[in-house]
C-alpha cells in the first residue's frame, strides 16, 4: 500500500444536534493518500437478468473502516517478467461504454459514465464507510463490461484513495448524530447524502435543480443552502 500523510490543525467542537460536511472539515485531524490493487476476476458478479458486473463491495477490502474524502478506479494490466499483458491504450478503448454506480445497501448514490483516474465521489463529500453498517455495505458497481470480459484474466484493478482522520472527540460522537452532506453533481443538480443508524441513502429520491433544493431542502431539516 502507497500511503502519503498531511496533517492539518482541527477546531475546538461545538455543542452539535446534527453533523454537516463544514463541521466534518473543521474537524479533520490528517489527510492520508493511499492505493491497492485487487484481481478484477475476484469481484466478476452477474445481476438478476444474467448480465456480467464487477462488484467492489468497500466492506469486504482494506477500505471498511475508513472516512474517504476521493475514491478513483483504474484498469491496468497485469505484467509478466514485468511486461504488461495488454497496453494501456487497448485498455482504455474498451472503457468508453462501461458506467458505474455507487450503492449504500440498496440505495444508490452516484450513477454515471465510469472514466480512468476520476474521482467517484462529489466534491467535498466525504464517505463515511468506518460509521456505515457491514449489511448497509458501500459498493462500487462496475457496468456494461462486455467490451473489457475478454481480457479481464489480464486485468487489476487499481483503487487510489484519501482517507481522512477527524480529532479524537469528534470521530467518537460521528455515530451517534446524523450526518447530512451536500452532493453536487455534474449536471448543477443537488441532493444531500444522509447517514444516519449506520445506514446512509439520498434525502430526496431525485436530484434537484437549485430553486427547488433550496426551496425544500429545510422542510427536511436542512440548514445549507446553494448560493
Amino acid at each position: 500500500m502507497i500511503q502519503d500523510i498531511e496533517t492539518i490543525e482541527c477546531v475546538q467542537i461545538p455543542k452539535i444536534t446534527k453533523i454537516n460536511t463544514d463541521l466534518l472539515y473543521k474537524n479533520i485531524e490528517s489527510r492520508q493518500h493511499s492505493s491497492i490493487c485487487l484481481d478484477t476476476t475476484k469481484l466478476l458478479s452477474k445481476d438478476k437478468n444474467g448480465f456480467d458486473f464487477l462488484n467492489l463491495n468497500l466492506h469486504k477490502t482494506d477500505l471498511r473502516n475508513k472516512n474517504l474524502n476521493s475514491i478513483k478506479l483504474n484498469f491496468i494490466s497485469k505484467k509478466i517478467n514485468n511486461e504488461s499483458i495488454v497496453s494501456q491504450d487497448y485498455i482504455d478503448s474498451n472503457l468508453i461504454n462501461i458506467n458505474y454506480n455507487l450503492m449504500c445497501g440498496y440505495n444508490v448514490i452516484f450513477d454515471d459514465k465510469f472514466h480512468q483516474n476520476e474521482d467517484l465521489l462529489t466534491p467535498e463529500l466525504i464517505l463515511p464507510i468506518k460509521y456505515i453498517k457491514e449489511h448497509h455495505s458501500i459498493c462500487v458497481n462496475i457496468i456494461n463490461i462486455v467490451d473489457i470480459l475478454p481480457i479481464l484474466n489480464d486485468l487489476e484493478l487499481h483503487i487510489s484513495f484519501t482517507e481522512v482522520e477527524f480529532e479524537k472527540e469528534f470521530d467518537g460522537l460521528m455515530s451517534k448524530f446524523q450526518i447530512d452532506q451536500l452532493i453536487r453533481t455534474k449536471n448543477n443538480t443537488f441532493n444531500i447524502f444522509r447517514v444516519i443508524s449506520g445506514m446512509g441513502a439520498k434525502a430526496f429520491s431525485e436530484d434537484l435543480p437549485k430553486d427547488k433544493f433550496n426551496e425544500f431542502s429545510p422542510k427536511i431539516g436542512n440548514t445549507v443552502l446553494v448560493e
